[in-house]
């Protein structure tokens, strides 16, 4: 796998701490998707960061999305709850 990103993109940070967390092996390809010769706009064509490259050529964009694709290999730890919160009871 493959993450693009761009340094100053809180999106790009989101997705890379969830690969650090997760402990998932990732080569990270720092990019300028400002420039005319941008690398992410190959692989999305909004041309935004963050863009996660999967070994067998498909692309995962947009940092949510990237983690719950992650969410989906099964390594812990969990980052998504699973579990619907229970709601507060208000005192009366």
């Amino acid at each position: 796998m493959k993450l693009i990103i761009a340094k100053p993109s809180p999106y790009a940070r989101k997705a890379r701490i969830a690969l650090l967390e997760k402990g998932i092996d990732c080569e990270i390809v720092v990019d300028n998707p400002w420039l005319n010769e941008t690398k992410v706009a190959q692989a999305n064509p909004l041309a935004k960061v963050p863009a996660l490259l999967l070994d067998e050529g498909s692309v995962v964009h947009d940092s949510k999305v990237i983690i719950e694709y992650l969410e989906t290999l099964g390594v812990p730890p969990a980052l998504i709850q699973t579990e619907p919160r229970q709601p507060r009871h208000s005192p009366q």
